[in-house]
């Protein structure tokens, strides 16, 4: 039941996103929290990749589907459609008479209508190995040729696939075929003589294994949904290079601690529901929490270190009134102004690391009437400065350390100050 309120809350939550963005030559339409339609191609490249996420404003998305006639009439000899596509629109690919190469990623593709390529006689179709039955049934027929690619091996329990032909150096962890219920996933797995490094573990590798323990290596960066769900899983270390952690990854295990690293900017819906977590920090990184992130915990701390949080939704955390959040001196408005209320009780803390009583032994701060003017010293450099108002909008970013705020209003403001080392706050009045 709990899994459906689930489903059913989301796909409510994705009428409220319908935005288009540009990157890298392709539109996209926000469809749900966190995942995106390819919707028009404005490139001039007749070889396209279609990625599997795209970053827009520090938000990561699936890229779930292909639009109508998002590549109507490009000119495309050759284009890779990636595995985290579930549907393509009509007319999607039509049009493009010197079209001779389509790479499907997908080990579960698409339905494939008659629209979607038109005549696709001359164009030579590269699926995974051990799919042409399943491309069959979609409708993938018709095609010049058929060949196949992505090799699946086993190596001391654990399955590995190579699942894309522009990097046959990386895999991904597939599955799990062990009985071990302690699990260390290696940095590079050697097949035939062959070195790959683990980047990747996939779409339910290792949900309802019975794992105790597992070890991610520092070479993972993508997390795909449901990879861990369903486990005995008591703590986790993330590496600090994972960028992506997928839906419900994470659900339903015995997680009494977890460290998100700050190379995090979005907490996936779902990703740590259903747990024993007591206390969780939310690095200055994450932008985005998507519903049940931490829904159905023991939470009673939680620690936010960002200056202009994300929007929290209800459904984040089940039981607010329990928790004690503690947040960075002197944000306590914009929080409260982003949805971060109903806390037991709220802390503005101001407990500096060693670092930054280095970097503030070794910095001045000075603020005049007009200007606020920064020095520093053995050897700490000035990077970034980036100013907040109270609410928490940012009003002015520089690199330089004498910096103008004649324009700005009286007030009270926040500097971000980012340096070689790392970063310190400074508040200070207009």
């Amino acid at each position: 039941m709990k899994k459906l309120i689930l489903v059913c809350a989301l796909l409510f939550n994705s009428l409220l996103f319908a935005q288009d963005f540009t990157v890298n030559d392709i539109e996209y339409t926000i469809t749900f929290t966190n995942t995106v339609e390819l919707s028009n191609y404005k490139g001039t490249s007749t070889t396209v990749t279609i990625p599997t996420t795209v970053t827009y404003d520090s938000v990561t998305f699936s890229v779930t589907s292909i639009g109508n006639e998002a590549f109507l009439d490009k000119n495309l000899i050759s284009v890779t459609i990636p595995d985290s596509i579930t549907t393509i629109g009509d007319y999607a690919f039509s049009n493009n008479n010197k079209l001779t190469n389509v790479i499907s990623e997908s080990l579960d593709p698409a339905t494939l209508a008659d629209t979607i390529f038109g005549d696709h006689s001359s164009i030579n179709l590269s699926i995974p190995s051990n799919t042409e039955e399943t491309y069959q049934t979609a409708g993938w027929t018709g095609f010049d040729t058929i060949l196949l690619f992505n090799l699946t091996f086993i190596v001391d329990d654990i399955q590995y696939t190579i699942t894309s032909l522009t990097d046959q150096t990386t895999v991904e962890v597939s599955d799990y075929t062990g009985i071990s219920t302690t699990v260390a996933i290696p940095t590079t797995v050697t097949y035939n003589n062959i070195s790959f490094t683990v980047t990747t573990i996939g779409h339910a590798a290792f949900a309802q294994k019975g794992l105790t323990s597992v070890t991610i290596p520092d070479t993972v960066t993508t997390i795909r949904d449901y990879a861990f769900a369903e486990n005995d899983l008591i703590s986790i270390a993330f590496p600090n290079g994972v960028k992506y952690i997928g839906f419900d990854a994470f659900w339903n295990n015995d997680l009494t601690s977890v460290t998100i690293p700050d190379s995090i900017t979005t907490i996936i819906g779902g990703a740590f529901a259903d747990n024993q977590l007591t206390s969780v920090t939310i690095p200055d990184s994450v932008t985005s929490i998507g519903d049940y992130a931490f829904f159905g915990n023991n939470l009673t701390s939680v620690t936010s270190e960002s200056l202009n949080p994300t929007t929290l939704a209800n459904n984040v955390f089940d039981n607010r009134s329990v928790i004690d959040l503690s947040i960075p001196e002197g944000t306590i408005l914009t929080y409260e102004t982003a949805g971060w209320t109903g806390f037991n009780s709220v802390t503005e803390a101001n407990t500096l690391s060693t670092y930054e009583n280095t970097i503030l032994e070794n910095l001045s701060f000075t603020n005049y009437a007009n200007s606020i003017v920064i020095t520093t010293t053995n050897g700490i450099r000035l990077e970034n400065v980036s100013l907040y108002n109270i609410s928490g909008q940012r009003v002015l970013a520089s690199r330089q350390s004498e910096i103008s705020i004649n324009y700005l209003a009286s007030g009270v403001y926040i500097a971000q100050l980012t340096t070689n080392v790392g970063t310190v706050i400074k508040k200070f009045a207009k």
